[in-house]
């Protein structure tokens, strides 16, 4: 998610793995990501329960990365790329 419009969440307890993260929202990105990786692994394990893993493909998709660091209010990093793709609203 790098949308400038809706607020990082993570739980608390999450955020606070991540305390050598200086920047907070970046502590929160972090917190995001590793609860989305968490989900991931429940997913697999409820397939592999299932014994359904076998004949299941899972496919991580993702757009082009997220603006520069501090662009449109944002959050995301694309280090060590660099860039930014500008969309027009007009």
């Amino acid at each position: 998610m790098h949308s400038s419009y809706s607020p990082l969440q993570a739980p608390a307890e999450v955020v606070d793995k991540f305390s050598y993260i200086t920047d907070v929202n970046r502590r929160k990105f972090a917190g995001m990501l590793y609860k989305l990786d968490e989900s991931v692994g429940l997913v697999t394990k409820a397939l592999q329960d299932q014994n359904m893993l076998e004949n299941s493909i899972i496919v991580f998709t993702t757009d082009n990365g997220g603006p520069a660091a501090g662009f449109d209010l944002n959050h995301a990093s694309n280090w060590p790329l660099k860039g930014v793709s500008f969309v027009s609203y007009f």
